[in-house]
């Protein structure tokens, strides 16, 4: 016969710990100006040669003179409550790096922008192309010549901003190499928030550069150089002609941001970034996790009244049990068959949030060496749709930790009223003798 129970005393010795995510590493750059939170994306190009061989067979160069860079940013569908949602472009020096901070690069971010393109009224247009400006806007992921992408990146928006010569932040270096940095503002009438691609997904900032070539003073296009193969018996492995353009990707990013500053209280925090993760430690009673059989378990989260923060996006909560209880520096099992989720809509939640366990007790009730603590973590859902080669279409699988400014407040077991609660449905073991 099966028993369903309500254990109030399961949870306990809950703590809060903090820094598992850093900006650098957590594949989107959230940049947004809403909340009380300020945050800004920087990000370093690539080098890229500032010469160009002349003749493949000696070594001869011209100094590139750049006619226009073509830019390509990747970024999240936006919120639909958004209006008249800006992209602001600065240049940033070349020394930027981890270290970094909003202060200082205040003299850059003070001055007159790269560019300012109004997405809105891209999309707007009918061709979705600014003819004047040259720029263009796509939402199903893709560029003029690149369709494959779109099968795997169905929620991101591409823009290609066009910068003439005159404009285009090109400083050749003694070095004879080059590179690119920007920092990238987000301003709008309503919601003023955007979630860019980063390196570590592959939808980082690109630029293509558009160039003639100096030779004793005349400008050649690229495709009017042709090479010489050095060996007529062999067929030429190299290229007839040099690149049309040269291609820069991003060498580094992460996002600068100031928030209200949360003081810490009694209560259990998740989510934000660096990232935050609550530890709770179960107390699975005897009776259940010797030889009975889960039929369902469920933990049961309180909110507090107010959350400190809570931005539009949907968040996943995420419970991954621990391979060694070893409090802030504890492994994470990061099995998805076993871990529990939850998803959180935009806004605040302001009933009990209730995340399956059914499947991670049972492997308590297997294998009764493990230890019973768990991690709770918010998760930005990574708005990608996967294939069917990659096990998971629901891009649970593949959620960013710390890519959220969103933080939610549940209560702690040192609230009694409030405590975390498990709920089991079981079937006790069968007692040998006993009718």
């Amino acid at each position: 016969m099966a028993v369903e129970s309500l254990f109030p005393d399961a949870i306990s010795r809950d703590s809060t710990f903090q820094g598992y995510a850093v900006p650098v590493h957590v594949g989107y750059l959230p940049i947004t100006a809403e909340n009380g939170i300020d945050s800004r994306s920087i990000t370093q190009m690539t080098f890229f040669s500032t010469r160009t061989t002349l003749d493949s067979i000696d070594t001869t160069t011209g100094p590139n003179v750049i006619d226009s860079m073509k830019l390509v940013v990747r970024f999240l569908r936006p919120d639909s409550a958004t209006r008249n949602l800006r992209l602001s472009f600065y240049v940033l020096p070349d020394s930027i790096d981890s270290t970094t901070t909003l202060a200082d690069l205040a003299s850059y971010f003070a001055a007159p922008p790269l560019r300012v393109v109004n997405v809105d009224s891209l999309l707007a247009q009918p061709s979705r192309r600014d003819s004047i400006m040259g720029d263009t806007v796509l939402t199903n992921g893709t560029t003029d010549t690149n369709t494959v992408l779109s099968n795997g990146t169905k929620h991101i928006v591409t823009l290609r901003l066009k910068v003439d010569s005159a404009n285009a932040p090109y400083h050749p270096a003694d070095s004879g190499r080059a590179h690119l940095s920007l920092g990238v503002v987000v301003t709008a009438d309503n919601r003023p928030t955007v979630i860019l691609g980063s390196g570590e997904t592959g939808l980082g900032l690109g630029a293509s550069w558009f160039y003639r070539v100096d030779s004793a003073g005349k400008r050649l296009r690229p495709d009017s150089i042709f090479y010489k193969c050095p060996d007529s018996s062999n067929p030429c492995s190299k290229p007839k002609h040099p690149p049309d353009s040269l291609v820069t990707n991003t060498n580094f990013d992460t996002f600068l941001y100031t928030a209200p500053a949360l003081p810490p209280d009694s209560n259990l925090l998740i989510g934000g970034t660096p990232s935050q993760r609550a530890m709770l430690r179960i107390n699975i009673p005897k009776k259940v996790r010797d030889s009975s059989q889960v039929l369902r378990a469920e933990l049961f989260l309180i909110p507090t009244p107010t959350a400190p923060v809570v931005m539009g996006d949907s968040v996943l909560i995420f419970v991954n049990r621990v391979f060694a209880d070893l409090g802030l520096k504890s492994p994470i099992d990061a099995d998805t068959a076993i871990q529990g989720t939850s998803r959180v809509y935009a806004g605040n939640p302001t009933d009990t949030v209730r995340v399956e366990l059914t499947p991670l007790f049972r492997a308590f009730v297997a294998d009764t060496t493990v230890p019973t603590s768990v991690f709770v973590r918010l998760m930005a859902l990574r708005r990608t749709v996967q294939t069917a080669t990659s096990g998971d279409s629901t891009g649970k699988a593949f959620s960013l930790e710390g890519a959220t400014f969103t933080t939610l407040r549940f209560y702690s077991s040192r609230t009694t009223a409030f405590r975390p609660l498990i709920k089991l449905t079981y079937v006790p073991r069968i007692k040998l003798g006993v009718p």
